[in-house]
Order: structure tokens, then C-alpha cells, then sequence
């Protein structure tokens, strides 16, 4: 869906083409969102400051993929950054499985080491207080950027690694079943295993709003089409 979009080449890093889409007003009329939801007046210099840092966030989860992969003899096409999702396009290449899972897992360890970094450094809230930033204070804007943009990295980390298509944990379970399943039979598990998992992400959401339960119900549906689609693959060749 986001290779559809039109883009625009923000700069270069080691040859790789960094590229950004319209998408990503979402980011500052979503941070817009969040204090004026709690009744407060919404502050610009939180808004500039934690949509940079997301879009830093996201920019490092793609250059973990593109690196690693460059690291291992894969082609860098571009790495394209979204309003809440991006992509690392590699081009065609020999990797191993094993080089292949450290490909797919590398953007998200990114995402949990920085998470960890701030987290530390900071000396950001225990996570009892996950998500519950100080918006009535203004005057923090930049703790509270930098503890929102900490919190949010560990919400890639965990998102990225579920075992749902189209997310790095998906493609992950798909080389991991592949190890000793056929083709077919490791194309229904992770469809299955997708449907599963974005429907408890919508039905057991805990509580971090709209957003969270709008992705997981796009992750339902995309890979609802996967499956029904290898369905009707399999029987047009009974047919």
C-alpha cells in the first residue's frame, strides 16, 4: 500500500536513497491529538520534536534492515519512510536463512536497543507508567518528546515481532516453518497464525487507543486476502 504512494528523496546515507511519502502529516496531527484528547492545550514544540524523533525511529528500524542486508551482499534500493510504517527495499540476492532472519530481525532489535538507550540515560518513568506522558506541564515539552518517543520505540519493538505478515515477525515464522514445512503448508500457518494475532491485538487491546486497534484491524484484513487468496489458489489447481 505505501509503494503506491508518491515520495520524495529526503537525502542519501552510504548511497541508499532515504525516501519519505505524504503519509506522514498522520504522525503530527496524531501527537496533535493526544493532549488536546485529555483536555489540554496542544504543544507545538512537543508535536515538532516527537514527530522527528519518530521518523528518526523509523529511519533507524530501515537502516537496521538495508545495513545488515548490505552487510551480507544484498543491493540497497531505498529505504522509504511512511506516516507510522516504512520499508527497506533490498534487491534479488543469495542469503542464507540464517542471514535472512538476521536481516529481518535487525530493525527491530534497532528499535529495542534505543528504546533501552533512552530509557537509561533518561532515567525515563518505570514501565507501570507506560504511555501515561505529562502533557499538563509545557514546560517539558522536551522530556516528554523524549520519554514519548522511548515508549514508542518499544511499541515497534513488540509490534515488529509478532508473528503477523506483513511485519518483520511474520516473515520471520515464514523462513523459520520453511525449515521443515512445504511451502503451501507454511503459507496457511503464518496467514492463520496473522489472523490470530491482529485479532487478539484489536479484541485484547490494551488501552493505547484507536490507532492500535485500526492497525490491528489492517493486519486482520491483509492477511484474511493472504489467506483466502491461497485458498482459491489451491482450488483453481484441483479444479
Amino acid at each position: 500500500m505505501i509503494a503506491k504512494v508518491p515520495k520524495f528523496t529526503l537525502f542519501y546515507i552510504h548511497g541508499i536513497p532515504v525516501k519519505i511519502d505524504i503519509t506522514v502529516l498522520i504522525v503530527p496531527l496524531i501527537l496533535y491529538g493526544l493532549p488536546a484528547a485529555a483536555g489540554l492545550e496542544p504543544d507545538l514544540a512537543f508535536i515538532v520534536a516527537a514527530t522527528l524523533g519518530l521518523l528518526f525511529s523509523l529511519l533507524l528500524h530501515e537502516l537496521g534492515h538495508a545495513l545488515t542486508g548490505r552487510t551480507f551482499g544484498l543491493p540497497v534500493k531505498q529505504v522509504v519512510l511512511g506516516g507510522l510504517i516504512g520499508y527497506a527495499q533490498l534487491g534479488r540476492g543469495q542469503a542464507s536463512r540464517g542471514k535472512t532472519l538476521a536481516i529481518l530481525a535487525a530493525g527491530p532489535a534497532t528499535n529495542l536497543l534505543l528504546f533501552l538507550l533512552v530509557w537509561i540515560i533518561h532515567a525515563t518513568p518505570p514501565l507501570s507508567q507506560f504511555g501515561k506522558v505529562d502533557f499538563s506541564d509545557s514546560s517539558r515539552w522536551l522530556a516528554n518528546s523524549v520519554e514519548f518517543v522511548a515508549y514508542c520505540n518499544l511499541i515497534l519493538f513488540v509490534v515488529n515481532i509478532l508473528p503477523v505478515l506483513p511485519l518483520d515477525g511474520g516473515r520471520i515464522l515464514t523462513v523459520l516453518l520453511r525449515y521443515g514445512l512445504p511451502e503451501l503448508a507454511t503459507a496457511i500457518l503464518v496467514a492463520v497464525s496473522g489472523l490470530l494475532t491482529s485479532g487478539a491485538v484489536v479484541i485484547l487491546n490494551p488501552g493505547y487507543g484507536f490507532i492500535l486497534t485500526l492497525f490491528g484491524i489492517w493486519l486482520f484484513w491483509v492477511n484474511l486476502r493472504l489467506l483466502l487468496q491461497i485458498m482459491s489458489t489451491r482450488l483453481r489447481k484441483r479444479a
